[in-house]
């Protein structure tokens, strides 16, 4: 068994073959996916609000990585600025018999997008890929999202008590003009 082990991890997560069944992806797992191009030009970081539907990856200039980890001297003092994601990869864990159920797949993420609207959410381009496991090809939808940074809005959430309206402002918010009487 000790054969087996991803000894960079640390975890026994190498021994899982389809990266859609592993709790969690790295850096060298990325890279190895046969769809994954220029190897040394960006780095793969999990973000740390990992999707139940997807893996999700920060993509980071290695430059910027390099900083945040060894720091940068600014005015005499040493700071350890956070890299910022280029843009965000989503691979998602859905698997497809085949690819008309991929397509199909596909739209409804994108009704999701359609129905938040942008201010609720990163624009986003998805996009099928043919990933190679065990000898065949199989299709993966993967999506790159814009990285946006700031506070994250759960649109299916509870919300806060002030952002609920009341009675009072109806007359002044025109969104809610001719739902109440």
């Amino acid at each position: 068994m000790q054969d087996n082990l991803d000894l960079g991890s640390g975890t026994l997560e190498k021994m899982v073959a389809d990266i859609r069944d592993r709790p969690r992806l790295e850096h060298l797992d990325i890279i190895e996916l046969n769809f994954i191009r220029g190897q040394g030009d960006f780095l793969f970081r999990r973000h740390y609000r990992m999707g139940l539907r997807s893996h999700i990856m920060e993509v980071l200039k290695p430059a910027d990585v390099a900083e945040e980890k060894n720091g940068i001297i600014k005015d005499g003092l040493r700071w350890f600025p956070k890299a910022t994601p280029l843009k965000v990869l989503r691979i998602f864990r859905t698997r497809f018999d085949n690819l008309k159920d991929a397509e199909e797949e596909l739209g409804r993420v994108k009704i999701v997008e359609r129905y938040l609207g942008p201010e609720y959410i990163a624009k986003s381009d998805e996009f099928l890929v043919d990933y190679a496991l065990e000898g065949r090809y199989e299709p993966l939808l993967c999506g790159l999202q814009e990285y946006v940074d700031g506070e994250i809005l759960d649109p299916w959430g509870r919300r806060p008590p002030s952002s609920i309206p009341h009675d009072s402002d109806a007359g002044r918010r025109s969104r809610f003009r001719g739902l109440v009487k």
